[in-house]
């Protein structure tokens, strides 16, 4: 058999285009399940407050009323997932007008868009919590026993647990790596 495929160009090339194929349906159909399961583990809840969709910038427009008379704001600044169950997925932080911008982050269920789910046996059910303060971001780590680290500096439980943040900042959240985008 090896010897039919050396002696024939065309079937070398042919075998060649088959795997090819081959390789690029398998690859399109891992992507094909990856956003399945990102959005069946959104209709359950456990993907952060928004998620960032591409198309216009939504910032300090009114979203729809949550229940007829409050409205939503989209906050500046989002997460982008680099390591974790829900690789690619950016998260957008969202507020009930006149409420403060306070969000926390753990494995734990919480309140709409004052919450961000992260399914990981290493995250804290509270782990740490994010507020938006005079135009900038900081994080605090809330966990006693799971570190919170911005580009690979722990956050202590006691001084210095809280830290502002600068775009493009690394935060790693147990199993899961975070970038921060000021936008």
């Amino acid at each position: 058999m090896p010897s039919l495929l050396l002696d024939n160009p065309l079937m070398v090339i042919a075998v060649s285009l088959v795997l090819l194929i081959a390789t690029v349906s398998i690859a399109a159909s891992g992507v094909f399940m990856a956003r399945k399961r990102a959005a069946r583990r959104h209709r359950n809840g456990a993907l952060p407050p928004m998620m960032v969709t591409g198309g216009r910038d939504r910032r300090n427009r009114p979203g729809p009323p949550a229940n007829g008379r409050e409205a939503m704001q989209v906050l500046p600044g989002h997460l982008e997932v680099e390591v974790g169950s829900n690789v690619g997925e950016a998260i957008r932080f969202m507020r009930l007008n006149g409420e403060p911008a306070d969000i926390t982050i753990g494995a734990a269920e919480g309140p709409r868009h004052r919450h961000i789910k992260l399914p990981a046996d290493t995250i804290s059910r509270t782990h740490a919590r994010m507020q938006y303060e005079q135009g900038r971001w900081r994080i605090t780590n809330l966990s006693a026993s799971n570190p919170t680290l911005v580009n690979g500096q722990e956050l202590g439980t006691s001084a210095p647990r809280t830290r502002v943040l600068d775009d493009g900042d690394m935060i790693q959240i147990g199993e899961m790596l975070l970038r921060f985008r000021a936008d």
